[in-house]
Parts: C-alpha cells; sequence; structure tokens
C-alpha cells in the first residue's frame, strides 16, 4: 500500500524526506567513558525541547514555533521549519541511566550519556594483524 510507486505520496522515500525536514539532525559519538548525542535545534531552548528515556531508548522531542513578522509583512518564500517533532534513538548497552545530562548551547542540543563502570571496564582494544 504505502510503496515507492511514482505518484505515491505515501511511499517510503517520502515518509523518510518528511522526517528528515522535521526531525533534528543527529550525531552520536563513542568517548572513553561516555557516548554523546548531539543534536542540531537552532532557535529552540531548553523549555521547547523534551528528552525522555525509556527501555533503552532515548526520546528527543519538541516544538519550535513559527516567528510573526510586521503586520502587512509576508514571506516571499521560506525554508524555515516549524512545528512538532520527535527523535527516538536506541542507545547501546552499559550506560549509567541515572547521571544522564543534556545541555543546549549555540543551536545544538547535547546529551551526555555516560558509560556504566561495567561497560568501560570490559571494553577492550582489538589488535590488528597485518598479512
Amino acid at each position: 500500500m504505502f510503496d515507492d510507486t511514482p505518484g505515491n505520496a505515501f511511499g517510503s522515500r517520502w515518509m523518510q524526506k518528511l522526517q528528515d525536514i522535521t526531525s533534528p539532525v543527529v550525531e552520536l559519538r563513542g568517548k572513553k567513558d561516555e557516548y554523546e548525542l548531539v543534536a542540531e535545534v537552532p532557535g529552540m531552548s531548553s523549555d521547547d525541547i523534551e528528552i525522555k528515556l525509556s527501555d533503552g531508548m532515548l526520546r528527543i522531542s519538541g516544538e519550535k514555533s513559527e516567528s510573526h513578522g510586521e503586520e502587512g509583512e509576508s514571506f516571499m518564500f521560506s525554508e524555515r521549519h516549524y512545528g512538532r517533532f520527535e527523535r527516538a534513538i536506541k542507545l547501546p548497552n552499559g550506560i549509567n541511566h541515572e547521571k544522564i545530562n543534556a545541555e543546549t548551547r549555540g543551536g545544538l542540543l547535547t546529551v551526555h550519556i555516560p558509560k556504566s563502570a561495567e561497560a568501560i571496564k570490559k571494553e577492550r582494544k582489538i589488535p590488528i594483524s597485518s598479512g
């Protein structure tokens, strides 16, 4: 029903494009003692964003309100995106759920996800031989 047939507005490619437009772009970085998730949230404050953790999924949601111009002003075009979004990211195993924290600065939301002590101990470098 929702296939990629040309002209099908509900095809998976179209739905992916819609998600790309409405969801913040994210990076998940692995560091020595933590994972760091960075999401682009330009024009949003911490009051506009909500973060929840449930069953190993980190859900970031929020709403970017439309800016209102002066009376009599109209847009010739606008590429800015407004409205509600939600993004769910599956977190790796071995994290310390109690110490997750977040901050916003310069249009970026940074979520610090500390690794558990056990996960840090279990991590080891695998040697690579050249043949």
